[in-house]
């Protein structure tokens, strides 16, 4: 069982499951543990840790500093109910590092972890474990990383996981499409917009989701709330696609799909979907290919069909025409 519980996202939140939120005695040690949390698989010097943490002081000062934060923090996490002490970090001769047997929840790893088991995969072909995992992901970011700190060291990490996050509730449209789950859907697709008005994709998918789930008008309005927003916010009008989606709306012709609703990805481009550029699992990457081809494989066949609809009724039409026989006589075939 874990005994001490960490929440990065939004307010830094520590918290010891036997008696309350932690005593960490000062905010440098709290940036202390949250920098170590962080970047937890790995050992960090004391020099660049007191660098880091103490830029403005000399070496001597800075050191003396490091050592009070690392002190304050063994006395405010490292006490367990019972009043025995446990290690919160281990020094490697001149590195510390978070001890890998002390007993954390950390919001943050249960995010990253779900984002590995998706990477790669889009959102249509999501299964219900994996759904159910980026729901909870999702649930868990009460806001971004470490809201009001502005050190240099955690701005690059906010923006990696606001990155993730963002990506998180686009394969959930995706899902919830593919599961008829409309209302669920659009919810998503609104959480992305109050980061980023202007990503097209979001709408793309909204205008779909609005008119899949009966309310065709108000797919359409979605298509005006893009139209303004790229015009306020980066002054170009809609792409192609989101056209193409407008018209098949306005004119009726928006049907529920099995298949995605934005083009499948060819494997290179899933490839590089992945927001911080890991390799995937191999099996997990030919079964992801397996499952784009076999959607790809639909869809070509999808089109066949309406293409051959299409020929068929052309020449049923051709049939109905008035001909002239060799008596220069008009009759009705």
């Amino acid at each position: 069982m874990e005994q001490i519980r960490v929440h990065l996202f939004g307010k830094p939140l520590v918290q010891r499951v036997d008696h309350g939120a932690a005593d960490l005695h000062s905010g440098k040690a709290q940036e202390l543990f949250c920098f170590l949390l962080l970047n937890r698989n790995r050992t960090h010097t004391r020099e660049s840790l007191a660098t880091l943490l103490w830029p403005e002081a000399g070496s001597s000062v800075s050191r003396k500093y490091l050592r009070q934060a690392i002190w304050q923090l063994h006395m405010g996490l490292g006490k367990t109910g019972s009043g025995a002490a446990e290690r919160i970090l281990v020094g490697e001769d001149h590195g510390v590092r978070l001890d890998s047997d002390c007993r954390f929840w950390l919001d943050v790893e249960v995010f990253e972890r779900a984002w590995c088991a998706v990477q790669g995969c889009s959102g249509e072909l999501l299964d219900s474990e994996q759904s159910e995992a980026l729901v909870e992901a999702v649930g868990i970011y009460r806001g971004d990383l470490l809201e009001g700190w502005y050190f240099d060291w955690c701005l690059c990490e906010r923006e990696r996981l606001q990155t993730i996050f963002l990506t998180m509730l686009d394969k959930l449209m995706g899902h919830a499409e593919i599961a008829q789950e409309f209302e669920k859907g659009l919810a998503y697709g609104e959480q992305i917009l109050r980061y980023d008005r202007a990503r097209e994709r979001t709408y793309q998918r909204m205008m779909r989701l609005q008119c899949l789930s009966g309310d065709r008008a108000g797919g359409l309005r979605q298509f005006q709330r893009c139209s303004v927003a790229l015009d306020e916010e980066l002054g170009v009008r809609p792409s192609k696609p989101t056209l193409e989606i407008y018209e098949q709306i306005k004119c009726d012709r928006l049907a529920i799909s099995r298949r995605p609703s934005v083009p499948v990805a060819s494997p290179t481009q899933v490839d590089n979907e992945q927001a911080d550029g890991s390799i995937l699992n191999p099996m997990t990457r030919l079964k992801n290919i397996r499952s784009l081809l076999g959607n790809l494989q639909n869809r070509v066949q999808e089109e066949l069909r309406a293409i051959d609809q299409v020929l068929r009724a052309k020449s049923s039409e051709s049939l109905d025409v008035k001909i002239v026989d060799s008596r220069g006589k008009q009759e009705q075939v």
